[in-house]
């Protein structure tokens, strides 16, 4: 159960008091024990969902096990498609040329199986967008006076009301891309984004079998 030496670069901060303290096993177990399928969804995508986190969960012992999880959470989450849609409708799209998870994902789209409110990247777009803007003002700021450092306060960065972007289209474009990448082998790990695959797998299975019991 020794952590892999590159996992304890990680650091955590406190909700409550704002401290860091670095990452230990705990923290590491409660983040995967909170991606989580809804009961509405069959139990066997439940099961294979399961060993998508448990390979998760073992990245603390060994780090290049990152692209493997997300692997396996792309497969469930193309099995839990073709199980929405069902042989007739995978039997169609056959016949217009259409096949794979970038059709599934487009079928699921126009049917309005899914909306952008559905995931969570969707709701922190604004606010992460604005913080960009922030830091990049800020940046500036700095060359432009000449300065080697600014202290920088994101509670000043202005967040707008209205979200506009359109998180079913960057699915559309990106998901089935990124999975062939992790399927047809790759060398670099890239940790932040297996965090945010889990937890976009997550919020489209619940969005699809969800909207099966609409």
């Amino acid at each position: 159960m020794q952590p892999d030496e590159r996992m304890l670069h990680y650091v955590r901060q406190d909700p409550v008091t704002g401290e860091n303290h670095p990452q230990e096993l705990k923290d590491h177990y409660e983040s995967v024990a909170s991606i989580n399928l809804d009961n509405s969804v069959p139990e066997d995508i439940h099961n294979l969902f399961n060993i998508a986190k448990n390979v998760l969960l073992y990245t603390w012992c060994e780090y290049s096990f990152f692209p493997v999880a997300a692997l396996q959470a792309f497969t469930t989450l193309e099995y839990a498609l073709r199980e929405r849609l069902g042989e007739d409708v995978i039997a169609e799209l056959k016949k217009q040329r259409k096949r794979g998870l970038y059709a599934y994902i487009e079928y699921s789209i126009e049917q309005g199986w899914i909306r952008n409110e559905d995931f969570s990247a969707w709701h922190r777009a604004p606010m992460l967008r604005a913080r960009d803007e922030y830091l990049f003002k800020k940046i500036r700021e700095m060359d432009e006076k000449g300065l080697d450092s600014m202290e920088i306060n994101y509670d000043e960065a202005e967040v707008p009301n209205t979200n506009t972007v359109d998180y079913l289209d960057i699915l559309l474009r990106t998901v089935n891309k990124i999975r062939n990448w992790h399927a047809h082998g790759e060398h670099i790990l890239h940790p932040p984004s297996v965090w945010h695959t889990f937890e976009m797998c997550a919020d489209f299975i619940n969005a699809i079998y969800r909207s099966d019991n609409d």
